[in-house]
């Protein structure tokens, strides 16, 4: 998928390691909902931005059922089928057209938030439709806040997971996180084989180490469903059917573990967990929107024998409705001599190479050049590209490209500016 640069979605930026390994970007916004701060608990104000098939805006649709905010915050579902346009909003079944911004991508609803924003744009999304701005896009913190902030206001009752064991409940997620909610994905996105091996290993030890604590219990953490098993839940869901074969996760299928099948059974035999699973649109998602990992975009057919619950066999696939999802403007194009020359101004530590821009720095001595090409490489991995870094004793040379096009465009200067920033 594409991303946004100073405002711009671009397709054509790559994300490259040397190790070959997947690297998950960081959230951009991380703000709370909180009784005495700008966003306050309040009923109809909140909007959430989700798919069916992602598991970090699945977490969040749960954690809504399961605390009865579903009168208090809104849901909108983009369409299942994510192309270089990234998530679009559709009328296919299950999906919605943006009612508040009347949006045709998911970028738009971020660009309305922040005309200049460089980030990523995922799911979930908490809008504020009160002050027009993203709460937040980072499911366990939205996850939190509906559990400590929105249903105590709005609703009352229990909370998914109590204070006596928030400590264990997050030391336990931290665990489990990279191994994995994200070990799958550094399992089918690896591009190198010691990358893809070191995760794959790292992926069944730790599901081998959960299914020994399940022993003898229903939940993971305390006598009662908390949030560790609803982050563990849409994981072990799209396992079997999903990651076992697309992303190479082939070592055992979650069948094989007897505990962590009997957690997944569990919840979803929960009426309000059950609800916000829809299977058409996570193998919708996954096989058509991964053309790296699957060229022809190929839906299978099975696991014939996967979960005999009916919310797994409910509903076809493909997802009914035209899946054809709308094209926007295409790539930024060519900038010519004279608009090169003009851009060159603006950024005057920048220099035109062919077709890169170069930056070179010089520095008294190796600790602080290495030091800066740290700091160069932590704002790399937020902007999900990578410069070609040369490094000497007292000198650093930064080269930025962003396509294999033959020439320089906007995107090249925005990210030059983007890594001055830093």
């Amino acid at each position: 998928m594409g991303k946004l640069v100073d405002g711009r979605w671009t397709t054509r930026l790559w994300s490259r390691s040397a190790s070959g390994a997947f690297e998950r970007s960081a959230s951009v916004f991380r703000e709370a909902i909180t009784a005495d701060g700008p966003f306050r608990p309040e009923s109809g104000r909140y909007h959430l931005y989700v798919s069916y098939a992602c598991p970090w805006a699945h977490r969040t649709l749960i954690a809504r059922s399961l605390l009865g905010l579903e009168p208090h915050v809104g849901v909108t579902v983009v369409d299942p089928f994510m192309t270089d346009e990234g998530w679009h909003f559709s009328t296919r079944d299950g999906c919605d057209l943006d009612p508040h911004l009347g949006a045709r991508f998911l970028r738009d609803v971020y660009l309305a938030a922040d005309p200049r924003l460089t980030s990523r744009v995922t799911v979930p999304v908490l809008w504020d439709l009160k002050t027009g701005r993203i709460v937040s896009n980072e499911s366990a913190e939205i996850v939190r806040m509906f559990d400590r902030a929105l249903a105590p206001a709005l609703v009352g009752g229990t909370t998914l997971t109590p204070l006596a064991l928030q400590e264990e409940v997050d030391a336990l997620t931290r665990r489990f996180y990279n191994r994995v909610n994200n070990g799958v994905y550094r399992c089918g996105f690896a591009t190198s084989q010691g990358a893809y091996e070191r995760a794959f290993a790292e992926l069944f030890d730790e599901l081998d180490r959960l299914d020994r604590e399940l022993e003898g219990k229903h939940w993971l953490v305390g006598d009662q469903l908390t949030d560790a098993d609803i982050f563990l839940f849409t994981t072990l869901l799209r396992f079997d059917p999903v990651y076992y074969l697309h992303f190479k996760c082939n070592g055992r299928h979650i069948t094989e573990y007897a505990n962590l099948q009997g957690l997944l059974e569990r919840m979803l035999a929960m009426p309000e967990v059950a609800s916000t699973v829809r299977m058409d649109h996570i193998h919708e998602h996954y096989h058509r929107s991964h053309e790296s990992l699957n060229p022809h975009r190929i839906l299978p057919r099975g696991p014939l024998d996967h979960l005999s619950h009916p919310m797994l066999t409910a509903h076809p696939t493909p997802v009914p409705g035209d899946a054809e999802p709308p094209r926007a403007v295409a790539d930024t194009t060519l900038l010519d001599d004279d608009a090169i020359r003009a851009k060159l101004a603006e950024v005057p530590e920048w220099s035109r190479d062919g077709d890169h821009l170069v930056r070179e720095l010089s520095f008294p001595d190796f600790a602080q050049a290495y030091a800066f090409v740290q700091h160069v490489a932590a704002r790399a991995e937020v902007l999900n590209h990578h410069p070609d870094i040369e490094l000497g004793w007292g000198r650093v040379k930064l080269a930025v490209t962003t396509h294999d096009s033959g020439g320089l465009t906007d995107l090249d200067f925005a990210l030059a500016r983007a890594i001055d920033a830093a």
